[in-house]
């Protein structure tokens, strides 16, 4: 049987003492602080989770008091732009249909046009509708206005479409000129030539785009292995090719040009009135 000593009692009961105070200092800083660890030493485990739910906490309330907010608002903008447009499409209707009227005079649709004009200017500025400095209908491009500021902006405005093609996206179509008529007897008889179809082939590039009515030139280029006029035979190149179009001549011009890529050398073939293509060696 062990022996229980006084000293050993006291030590005990010291002991358990001194871990009492130890909880109860723990539990009064947790009731104090509102937190159950002051360290992530206190409980690894426990950290871990407090992290990703105050990171949870800080996404949840940005989505509540931002995000939501900032939505409702834009939609709010939005709704109002496009009922105030479907207000002005109404009375245009409505001031057409009055000019109408063939008992109208000179001076009355004069005012009818004065009126057009200004519900067009209250169109353009509610398509240049914003919200916090963001234009609404301008699509991803939130800096940048729907309609022109002015007659010079629009002026020096520029359309350019840059589309990537191949030597493989050009079609081929055959078709045959000059008709064929059935000779008569005295053409026969007289041996007189007769006309006889002419098989053309015409090469096409189709575009993703149509009626482009301003569309003065075309051109396109490709990588080619193509024999050269030197003594080195095939070389490496590049085939350029430029179109032209002259709509007030109903012309339209033609330039191919092939230049190496070991020398400094190209070749340009420039396309005559009769469809000829003559060789050009530029130095």
């Amino acid at each position: 049987m062990m022996r229980i000593t006084n000293g050993m009692m006291m030590n005990t009961t010291k002991l358990n003492i001194n871990n009492n105070k130890v909880s109860v200092d723990r539990l009064n800083t947790q009731m104090s602080t509102q937190k159950k660890i002051t360290k992530p030493s206190d409980n690894p485990l426990i950290a871990i989770k407090s992290l990703r739910l105050s990171t949870t906490l800080s996404q949840i309330n940005q989505y509540c008091n931002n995000n939501i907010k900032d939505a409702q608002s834009w939609m709010d903008v939005t709704e109002t732009a496009l009922t105030n447009m479907k207000d002005i499409f109404k009375d245009a209707y409505r001031l057409c249909v009055n000019g109408s009227t063939d008992t109208l005079t000179d001076e009355d649709r004069y005012t009818i046009l004065t009126q057009l004009k200004a519900l067009s200017g209250q169109l353009y500025s509610e398509a240049n509708a914003d919200y916090a400095n963001r234009t609404v209908f301008s699509g991803y491009k939130t800096n940048s206005t729907v309609t022109f500021n002015d007659s010079f902006e629009a002026s020096q405005a520029k359309y350019e479409i840059f589309e990537q093609l191949s030597a493989s996206d050009i079609e081929a179509y055959t078709y045959y000129a000059n008709k064929l008529d059935t000779p008569v007897a005295s053409e026969i008889e007289n041996q007189t030539a007769v006309a006889t179809p002419e098989e053309v082939v015409l090469k096409r590039l189709r575009l993703s785009y149509n009626k482009q009515t301003d569309l003065n030139s075309l051109s396109y280029n490709y990588s080619v292995d193509t024999s050269s006029s030197q003594a080195n035979g095939t070389t490496a190149g590049n085939v350029t090719i430029k179109t032209s179009i002259d709509a007030a001549a109903d012309a339209t011009n033609q330039t191919f040009q092939w230049r190496s890529l070991r020398k400094d050398s190209a070749f340009t073939y420039e396309a005559d009135e009769n469809g000829k293509i003559p060789l050009t060696i530029l130095r």
